[in-house]
């Protein structure tokens, strides 16, 4: 993303220019907290809250704490919305920018390095 927000800033070309960017996987949100989980190394398990009741929490939450309401909110939409990511067009127009995998985020900036062989693609 910094790449992307550093030639929009240097590239008159960018002007007004609409971009969506992603990165090069469609991930599911247990398949990041996964992969963070063999990077850091932190076992457990990896849970889900049923939809319905995010719903209801969202609502019922919302006078008692709003922030937490809106990223219930937010974990609604995450599970209902296609939120997948081509990343053709973007990878066509701006070949110099290299779009970064997960694991790649996830081993450079959380690493310790013990984990990070586990990542490796097969």
């Amino acid at each position: 993303v910094a790449c992307f927000v550093e030639r929009a800033v240097s590239d008159p070309a960018m002007r007004g220019v609409a971009l969506d960017v992603g990165g090069p996987e469609n991930l599911s949100m247990r398949q990041v907290a996964q992969t963070f989980g063999l990077v850091t190394g932190r076992t457990g398990s990896v849970g889900a809250v049923p939809l319905p009741l995010m719903r209801l929490l969202a609502v019922l939450l919302r006078p008692a704490n709003a922030r937490v309401a809106r990223q219930i909110q937010a974990g609604v939409v995450m599970d209902t919305r296609d939120l997948s990511f081509d990343p053709a067009q973007t990878s066509c127009r701006y070949p110099s920018i290299t779009l970064t995998s997960m694991a790649e985020v996830a081993r450079r900036d959380y690493s310790s390095g013990v984990h990070a062989e586990a990542l490796k693609a097969p």
